[in-house]
């Protein structure tokens, strides 16, 4: 799949089996090995990248600097979480942590809690890198 500014904005879905959150990073453990994309510039084509790839687009218009902040909601699985209603977040700064991947995290709004299980990761729209290819 070539990603290419005609593909327009992406919405990217990751799913792990477990989340930790200190007040200031939030680490999805056991991420499935690829990321979801819904781009609508396809039609709302639905593709998936492998998590490196992922990083790369991630960084591959700032360089390398990680300056961007992107929107995303975290939703939590786990039956005994106090809620199943979206966390609102400003992600950046992704990295490979332990067998997942970890995000500066700010909370808009919503609770989240330190520990929970199954989560999903609706990050986006972002803007797809131009230069971009899978």
């Amino acid at each position: 799949m070539h990603l290419t500014a005609d593909v327009g904005e992406t919405t990217l879905v990751q799913v792990a089996r477990e989340s930790r959150f200190d007040g200031e990073m939030l680490t999805l453990i056991d991420l499935a090995p690829a990321t979801v994309l819904v781009a609508p510039g396809l039609a709302g084509r639905v593709s998936h990248v492998p998590t490196g790839l992922f990083l790369d687009l991630w960084y591959l218009e700032h360089d390398g600097t990680a300056l961007r902040e992107v929107s995303g909601v975290l939703t939590l699985m786990d039956p005994d979480a106090a809620t199943s209603v979206g966390i609102d977040l400003v992600l950046s700064l992704p990295r490979i942590r332990e067998s997942g991947l970890e995000y500066r995290a700010r909370v808009i709004s919503g609770f989240l809690p330190h520990s929970s299980g199954a989560c999903v990761l609706v990050i986006g729209p972002v803007p797809t890198p131009r230069r971009a290819t899978a």
